[in-house]
């Protein structure tokens, strides 16, 4: 799995297996078939698309959107809105439903 634990500027698309303990500035989009570890933070949104995994246990200050199937877990804080089908822990932070 590749993992960053720096800043990474602008959005970024996702295509295999990606943790991220750092930042990014813009959205993160997950292709087909990957699965993306989220223990730093995301300053955009969260796309999800079909045959896609996410595990958020850090912050996203956007929106977690999962219209396409794709599976997500969210154990940490989203500041924007849930947007589709998401598994969230009693712990989780959801601030804009």
């Amino acid at each position: 799995m590749e993992t960053e634990s720096g800043k990474i500027e602008g959005s970024i698309s996702i295509k295999g297996n990606f943790q991220l303990n750092g930042t990014v500035t813009g959205d993160v989009v997950l292709e087909e078939n990957a699965f993306f570890r989220l223990n730093g933070m995301v300053l955009g949104n969260l796309i999800l698309n079909k045959q896609t995994k996410a595990e958020l246990n850090g912050t996203l200050q956007g929106d977690a959107v999962n219209e396409q199937g794709g599976l997500l877990e969210i154990q940490g804080v989203v500041n924007g809105r849930v947007i589709g089908n998401a598994n969230i822990a009693s712990t989780a932070v959801i601030r804009n439903t």
